[in-house]
């Protein structure tokens, strides 16, 4: 009787560890819509005071990515383990599904050369597998934190 107690002590103890691990570790799932047949270097730029409002769809973030492919955001970064995010162009108001594959997603902070601030980014590039090397290129030349 007093091993089985112990036994159960013991996977009360892991169950609940997993728990909390697993609440406390887990990021909200994303949705990222873009400009039909966009093309290009995505950068989302997290806690930016003049960014879009936090919007969420069925529980997951929606990042509503303009036509120049950057967005200031109010999102703070997402953190944690989740899912895959889903890639839609958006045309009207329905969803359809790129066209183009999401090429070296990337997660970082830069820093301003303006106000020497840290900005944290998320960046990933859609494109055709004959343009993205040079896409990749262009990306590492850019100081993400002072792109307009």
């Amino acid at each position: 009787m007093k091993k089985a107690l112990i036994i159960i002590g013991i996977l009360l103890i892991a169950i609940i560890s997993y728990l909390c691990w697993y609440y406390t570790s887990s990021a909200d799932k994303e949705i990222h819509l873009l400009s039909k047949g966009f093309t290009g270097i995505v950068i989302i730029r997290f806690n930016a005071e003049n960014g879009k409002e936090e919007k969420y769809e069925n529980g997951s973030r929606v990042y509503e990515i303009p036509a120049s492919g950057i967005l200031n955001t109010k999102f703070k970064p997402n953190e944690g383990w989740s899912d895959s995010p889903q890639y839609f162009y958006i045309v009207g108001d329905k969803k359809e599904p790129l066209t183009k594959k999401v090429y070296s997603p990337d997660i970082g902070v830069a820093t301003s050369d303006i106000t020497n601030k840290n900005v944290t980014f998320v960046s990933y590039i859609v494109s055709d597998e004959q343009h993205v090397d040079s896409l990749y290129t262009v990306r590492e030349k850019m100081n993400i934190a002072d792109l307009k």
